[in-house]
């Protein structure tokens, strides 16, 4: 516990109205999220959630391949009946998808209730709403007061980093939520709340795999109480024995993940780049208010506690994705450490309540306070306009229109050729599908396969796969039948049995 948990009186408003002025807010945000979010299968990762959310109701984690009658999955280079988000099961016959059950595992449970039109699509919006309020909690939790809570998820709020994995369906957005949770939670200390806190982490965990990270904060919020840590583990112990289960079922093995050996993308080399990726694109993606966390250490005396919990949870996973190859690549590839995000936001906080009541002069405080929030509300408004994260819906929506696009134009007997809507199309139809990304030199024999099978040949493809796939891997009379935004559906003209 915090020695210094009751905030400055200074920073007291009137509670009830802030209560009524944040669940309004909330609201709102709830809303704009449900109108602009588009929840369904579409590349890799969301129709990797999505097909194995139908697995999990169907009681299985594996699905039968669709491999043309005279070229079987045994025969077949690895990938080439393996929609993405699936991997060979080994046995030749059935694929098994390669994401972590968590989110599936909510997906599929919401969908008895909703349908699986709308059940993921509350699981979304729930998730966004909590992660807000869970910055919120936190805040208070370490002794800040309620407006330096109201700032921080705020800050979360606008990010554009958090707002583009809120409207898709994507995994890092809850593994931010249930990481916090658990946090939160154990920051009671109560047997009953860390048995809960037990329970977060092993969603967390079957969420993100590694989330097991929360170990180490945990064992700085809980101390060495022997009675928090049977507590903490009888809570997290039915997660980690669906997960052994789950893994075994699906791979063969407890310890093993969908992703396969993924040790050659982490290498001391990539830190450096990645420490620049972070310096360059947080103060942008949180605002700079941000770079405050910088000096925690320096500015936290009085919430030790809580400095240690969340420091040590930030140098965790930043540390361990800083050596991960991709994360320094792009910008939402920060996705990964936004697990970490409340508490770097909540170390900016720290740092920033400490010296606004350095200040006697009222007026020195709300000048501060004020500009801070203008400087992070117009950051916010800057980032999400530059990347369009308003549109992130409507862009995802382009997966569920190559499905109803497919409906109409494809025969349902018809061979697919496909690679960046595979995942998707495996969801939505029940055409044999086929890799061109991974033929490997094999598209004489998918022809040969289609003939004698009688099966027409269909492509569909995002704008930037014809240039590649025609020429290199699916060379033949391509004709475009019809054409949508960036997506378009191409026949194929086969040659007669006789030329």
């Amino acid at each position: 516990m915090d020695a210094a948990r009751r905030p400055s009186p200074h920073f007291s408003p009137r509670h009830g109205h802030l209560v009524w002025f944040s669940g309004v807010a909330l609201l709102l945000y709830g809303l704009f999220c449900w109108k602009h979010a588009s929840i369904q299968p579409g590349g890799a990762d969301s129709s990797g959630y999505f097909n194995l959310a139908r697995c999990i109701a169907n009681g299985t984690v594996h699905v039968p391949a669709r491999p043309l009658p005279d070229f079987a999955l045994k025969d077949a280079p690895p990938y080439t009946y393996a929609p993405l988000g699936f991997r060979p099961s080994g046995d030749g016959r059935t694929l098994t998808p390669t994401y972590p059950p968590g989110l599936p595992l909510l997906f599929a449970a919401a969908a008895p209730l909703l349908g699986w039109k709308f059940g993921p699509h509350v699981v979304m919006v729930l998730h966004a709403i909590a992660g807000v309020w869970l910055v919120f909690a936190l805040a208070r939790q370490a002794g800040l007061s309620v407006w330096s809570g109201a700032i921080g998820a705020a800050m979360l709020a606008i990010s554009p980093l958090y707002l583009m994995f809120s409207l898709q369906a994507m995994s890092d957005v809850p593994a931010l939520v249930w990481s916090a949770l658990a946090l939160w939670l154990a920051g009671r200390r109560k047997l009953g709340a860390v048995v809960l806190a037990g329970m977060a982490t092993g969603m967390a965990v079957l969420i993100r795999p590694s989330n097991l990270l929360l170990g180490l904060p945990l064992l700085v919020a809980l101390g060495w109480d022997w009675r928090r840590w049977v507590a903490l583990v009888s809570g997290g112990a039915p997660a980690a024995v669906a997960l052994v289960i789950y893994n075994r079922a699906a791979y063969g093995t407890a310890l093993a993940t969908g992703y396969g050996d993924v040790g050659t993308l982490f290498s001391s080399a990539w830190v450096g780049m990645t420490l620049q990726h972070y310096a360059q694109w947080l103060p942008m993606l949180l605002s700079p208010l941000i770079l405050a966390a910088v000096a925690l250490p320096l500015r936290a005396r009085h919430h030790a506690h809580s400095s240690l919990v969340h420091g040590s949870w930030i140098l965790t996973v930043c540390g361990f994705y800083a050596g991960y190859f991709h994360t320094h690549e792009t910008w939402w590839y920060l996705r990964f450490i936004l697990p970490a995000v409340p508490s770097l936001i909540l170390a900016a906080l720290l740092v920033l309540e400490s010296l606004v009541l350095h200040f006697d002069r009222a007026s020195a405080r709300l000048a501060m306070v004020t500009t801070a929030v203008v400087a992070m509300v117009a950051n916010g408004w800057y980032w999400n306009r530059r990347f369009e994260i308003h549109q992130v819906g409507r862009n995802e929506r382009i997966y569920s229109e190559a499905i109803e696009l497919t409906r109409q134009h494809i025969p349902a007997h018809a061979v697919i050729i496909a690679m960046q809507t595979s995942g998707a199309l495996f969801y939505g139809v029940n055409n044999p599908i086929v890799r061109w990304d991974t033929l490997e030199g094999n598209w004489p024999r998918i022809l040969s396969a289609s003939q004698k099978a009688g099966l027409p040949v269909y492509g569909v493809f995002f704008d930037f796969e014809p240039i590649e796939a025609f020429p290199e891997k699916t060379p033949g009379d391509w004709v475009k039948l019809v054409e949508r935004r960036n997506l378009s559906l191409w026949q194929l003209n086969l040659p007669s049995q006789g030329d």
